[in-house]
């Protein structure tokens, strides 16, 4: 792949930067990145971050006391996903981030709010293709 264009990312942001800040135009460009932002699936609250208790064990992991159980099964709890925060992270991470720890100590992902959960069923058809090609998802 190759590196991002100073040049290309100059010509289509530098102008309506200007616009905004004048002086701009005579700032040096430090250095030009690119990456690639990825969206959780957009349910009907929109783009909400996904929360869920992932289908592995790891060795030395805390079970919990029996209370919640994945949608996934498993009662390991030592492997959790977090994200697709995206822009809204700013407006979701502090509650979010206070249910997630609850839910990782209680190792029960039932108290995190139902549209954050929604991976559950697509993570599980995943693995279970993956099974059926010969593939571990351990």
């Amino acid at each position: 792949r190759e590196p991002p264009s100073e040049a290309e990312a100059a010509a289509a942001l530098l102008a309506p930067l200007e616009e905004m800040l004048p002086s701009i135009r005579d700032a040096p460009i430090v250095r030009c990145d690119a990456g690639v932002r990825a969206l959780p699936p957009r349910s009907h609250f929109g783009y909400v971050p996904l929360v869920c208790k992932l289908p592995v064990e790891v060795r030395g992991a805390r079970r919990g006391d029996g209370g919640g159980r994945s949608a996934l099964g498993g009662g390991g709890c030592a492997a959790w996903l977090f994200g697709g925060l995206g822009s809204r992270g700013l407006i979701h991470h502090a509650v979010l981030g206070r249910s997630v720890a609850e839910a990782v100590l209680a190792c029960d992902e039932s108290s995190l709010p139902e549209h954050t959960r929604r991976l559950d069923a697509r993570m599980g058809e995943l693995l279970v293709n993956l099974s059926d090609t010969g593939h571990s998802s351990h």
